[in-house]
């Protein structure tokens, strides 16, 4: 009975794979000029790469969280001049590449992610009385299963997302301490 669905799953086009792909670029891109001490041109890179994930999907650009942790662990290093010209670089690559998408939403709908728009699209977008902290809260373990995908984190067994969580969990662990022993070095 799940064929067709599975069918239609696997050849719907989505940009979903992409936004992720872009993400560990920009992550990537971030990692590199952070542990190699780039020169400040190589943030053009990480800010291009973060261009593309704007224009992939706008819940993408989350992806500023990590890479501006990689920016300032990279400016204490540098230094001041430095990291303003990497800044500088950051923004020149993000501008070229994404900022044309944000000026074009500010042109035609008034705002930089056109949210009124979405809502006409997406009936389910806006709530009447919004969640409170806690209700928001009782999502995250539903959006970390997502990551595989809504559609495995609806049918899949709870043994399975709960592996999942903790190859999640133990990869940010190692992605940290080996930050800190990097840092250290």
């Amino acid at each position: 009975a799940l064929n067709p669905v599975f069918l239609f799953q696997s050849v719907t086009v989505t940009n979903d794979a992409w936004a992720a792909g872009l993400c560990a670029l920009a992550i990537a891109c971030g990692f590199e000029a952070w542990l190699h001490d780039r020169r400040p041109a190589w943030w053009l890179a990480v800010g291009a790469s973060l261009g593309l994930c704007g224009i992939t999907k706008y819940s993408a650009l989350l992806v500023v969280a990590p890479l501006s942790l990689l920016f300032l662990l990279h400016a204490r290093r540098v230094g001041r001049r430095l990291a303003v010209a990497a800044l500088a670089f950051a923004a020149v690559g993000f501008g070229a590449v994404g900022g044309w998408w944000y000026v074009r939403n500010i042109w035609l709908y008034g705002e930089i992610v056109p949210v009124r728009q979405m809502g006409a699209v997406i009936l389910g977008l806006y709530r009447s009385v919004p969640l409170s902290i806690g209700e928001t809260l009782a999502y995250v373990p539903w959006y970390v299963s997502s990551f595989w995908g809504v559609f495995v984190a609806l049918i899949a067994p709870a043994s399975y997302l709960q592996i999942t969580r903790w190859f999640m969990i133990v990869g940010c662990a190692g992605a940290l301490l080996a930050m800190a022993r990097l840092g250290r070095t």
